[in-house]
Protein backbone atom coordinates (compact mmCIF):
# COMPACT_ATOMS: atom_id res chain seq x y z
CA UNK A 1 0.00 0.00 0.00
CA UNK A 2 2.74 2.46 1.00
CA UNK A 3 5.33 1.33 -2.05
CA UNK A 4 1.82 2.10 -4.15
CA UNK A 5 1.90 5.72 -2.43
CA UNK A 6 5.24 6.32 -3.40
CA UNK A 7 5.10 5.10 -7.19
CA UNK A 8 1.57 4.67 -8.44
CA UNK A 9 3.11 2.93 -11.29
CA UNK A 10 4.48 0.02 -9.67
CA UNK A 11 2.93 -3.41 -9.43
CA UNK A 12 3.41 -5.03 -6.24
CA UNK A 13 3.14 -8.56 -5.80
CA UNK A 14 2.79 -9.22 -2.28
CA UNK A 15 2.17 -12.83 -0.58
CA UNK A 16 2.28 -14.10 2.63
CA UNK A 17 3.88 -17.45 1.72
CA UNK A 18 7.02 -18.59 3.25
CA UNK A 19 9.67 -19.10 0.09
CA UNK A 20 11.53 -22.73 -0.35
CA UNK A 21 13.23 -23.70 -3.21
CA UNK A 22 10.52 -26.19 -4.46
CA UNK A 23 7.76 -23.17 -4.59
CA UNK A 24 10.34 -21.05 -6.51
CA UNK A 25 8.45 -21.73 -9.82
CA UNK A 26 4.89 -21.43 -8.79
CA UNK A 27 5.79 -17.85 -7.36
CA UNK A 28 8.10 -16.22 -9.50
CA UNK A 29 8.26 -18.11 -13.14
CA UNK A 30 5.95 -16.40 -15.96
CA UNK A 31 2.90 -18.48 -17.27
CA UNK A 32 1.54 -17.47 -20.81
CA UNK A 33 -1.69 -18.84 -20.45
CA UNK A 34 -2.85 -16.50 -18.12
CA UNK A 35 -0.93 -13.93 -19.31
CA UNK A 36 1.59 -14.04 -15.96
CA UNK A 37 5.33 -11.88 -16.74
CA UNK A 38 8.07 -12.92 -14.11
CA UNK A 39 8.89 -10.49 -11.89
CA UNK A 40 10.67 -7.22 -13.16
CA UNK A 41 12.20 -7.65 -9.71
CA UNK A 42 12.78 -9.31 -6.51
CA UNK A 43 13.07 -7.68 -3.15
CA UNK A 44 14.55 -9.98 -0.51
CA UNK A 45 14.80 -9.88 3.18
CA UNK A 46 14.71 -13.42 4.24
CA UNK A 47 17.22 -14.13 7.10
CA UNK A 48 18.04 -17.50 6.73
CA UNK A 49 20.90 -18.57 4.71
CA UNK A 50 19.80 -22.21 2.62
CA UNK A 51 16.50 -20.37 1.93
CA UNK A 52 18.21 -17.26 0.69
CA UNK A 53 20.68 -18.68 -1.17
CA UNK A 54 17.54 -20.60 -2.95
CA UNK A 55 15.93 -17.49 -4.11
CA UNK A 56 18.99 -16.15 -5.31
CA UNK A 57 19.89 -18.98 -6.89
CA UNK A 58 16.73 -19.06 -8.97
CA UNK A 59 16.53 -15.55 -9.77
CA UNK A 60 20.08 -15.82 -11.04
CA UNK A 61 19.61 -18.91 -13.21
CA UNK A 62 16.29 -17.04 -14.58
CA UNK A 63 17.61 -13.54 -15.02
CA UNK A 64 15.42 -11.84 -12.56
CA UNK A 65 17.11 -8.75 -10.53
CA UNK A 66 17.28 -8.81 -7.03
CA UNK A 67 17.35 -6.14 -4.50
CA UNK A 68 18.95 -8.27 -1.47
CA UNK A 69 18.52 -6.94 2.62
CA UNK A 70 21.87 -8.44 4.23
CA UNK A 71 21.72 -9.18 7.56
CA UNK A 72 23.23 -6.61 9.65
CA UNK A 73 19.82 -6.70 12.34
CA UNK A 74 19.79 -3.42 13.15
CA UNK A 75 23.36 -3.43 14.28
CA UNK A 76 24.95 -1.14 11.11
CA UNK A 77 24.23 2.53 10.16
CA UNK A 78 21.60 2.30 7.42
CA UNK A 79 22.47 5.69 5.87
CA UNK A 80 25.48 3.68 4.86
CA UNK A 81 23.22 2.00 2.42
CA UNK A 82 25.19 0.74 -1.07
CA UNK A 83 24.08 -0.60 -3.97
CA UNK A 84 26.94 -3.67 -5.41
CA UNK A 85 27.07 -7.13 -6.13
CA UNK A 86 27.43 -9.37 -3.63
CA UNK A 87 30.13 -10.82 -4.34
CA UNK A 88 31.48 -7.18 -3.07
CA UNK A 89 29.70 -7.86 0.31
CA UNK A 90 31.51 -6.80 3.56
CA UNK A 91 31.07 -7.04 6.66
CA UNK A 92 27.87 -8.73 6.47
CA UNK A 93 28.20 -12.32 8.20
CA UNK A 94 25.06 -13.50 5.97
CA UNK A 95 26.22 -12.07 3.22
CA UNK A 96 29.91 -13.25 3.19
CA UNK A 97 28.82 -16.62 3.44
CA UNK A 98 27.35 -16.38 -0.15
Amino acid sequence: EKLGQINPWCNLDARAVMFTGDKAAELLAADPATGKAKPDYVVDAIDDLTTKTELLKYCAVHDIPVVMAGGAGAKADFTRLCLGNINDAARDPLATKM
